[in-house]
């Protein structure tokens, strides 16, 4: 017997598809030459606003990293 699929799995199945269509569309992440030449990159610089390090952090995932971080039990990166 099939069992109903309540609302919040759902509507937790259909983010997550939207998630992974949004990210499939989106730019791989390209180089950063900040590590390269023994700096670190923008996203582990405190003095930069939250907005400009998340940025350069997300920009660097690759979109299966994105991806998984859409479940509730997401494994760290």
């Amino acid at each position: 017997m099939m069992r109903r699929r309540s609302v919040t799995e759902s509507l937790t199945a259909a983010v997550f598809i939207a998630c992974v269509v949004l990210f499939a569309r989106m730019p791989e992440a390209t180089a950063r030459t900040a590590t390269d030449n023994g700096e670190n990159p923008p996203y582990m610089n405190p003095a930069l606003p939250v907005d400009q390090r998340v940025d350069d952090l997300v920009s660097r995932m690759t979109v299966e990293e994105k991806a998984s971080q859409v479940v509730h039990r997401a494994a760290a990166i």
